[in-house]
């Protein structure tokens, strides 16, 4: 399982450096998939004991999304160069 996971972010890795929005968007999705699991683990837990995790991974998520605009604003002056 491991492997896979391993596997799947270095893809992702690959394909963001190509510029590839598809990579930037399913690392978005897959990283708030996982914010949304810490935020469930914090509901049945000490909210508090995640709560910081919670607050990193949505900084992470929103400069993922920065980053995305950014690999979208390159594309479109790359089309109109």
């Amino acid at each position: 399982m491991l492997k896979h996971t391993l596997a799947a972010v270095v893809l992702l890795g690959i394909f963001a450096y190509r510029k590839s929005k598809a990579a930037f968007l399913a690392g978005i999705a897959l990283y708030a998939l996982d914010t949304l699991l810490l935020i469930l683990v914090g509901l049945n837990t000490a909210f508090m004991l995640v709560a910081y995790a919670i607050v990193v991974h949505g900084i992470i998520t929103y400069r993922l999304y920065l980053a995305y605009g950014v690999v979208r604003d390159l594309e479109m002056a790359e089309l109109q160069a």
